[in-house]
């Protein structure tokens, strides 16, 4: 994640916040290898900023996806079916990982 904002020209600080920091945030995602890069639209039914995914997410979105092969997600939700014991999750071919 690091990388990409990087490679994007958005400027990065880890830092830690307190949570009524993200009820005043313009944008909020999660980022990981299952969430990818998901937008957060509320927190504590509280709306972020337009209670939409916001442009600087979409725009990490659109850039984080053409980097990671189609295959690539589908072995992931594949993956995560199988460790939640859902045996019914099946790849695009029907075969079960």
């Amino acid at each position: 994640m690091i990388q990409i904002c990087r490679e994007l020209g958005i400027t990065i600080k880890e830092r830690s916040i307190q949570r009524a920091a993200l009820y005043v945030a313009d944008e909020v995602f999660f980022s990981g290898t299952a969430a990818e890069i998901t937008p957060v639209r509320s927190v504590d039914r509280i709306a972020i900023g337009n209670g939409g995914r916001g442009e600087l997410t979409e725009k990490i979105q659109k850039f984080s996806l053409r980097l990671l092969p189609a295959s690539a997600r589908l072995r992931t939700v594949v993956d995560l079916c199988a460790r939640a014991g859902r045996p019914r999750c099946r790849s695009r071919d029907g075969e079960r990982d």
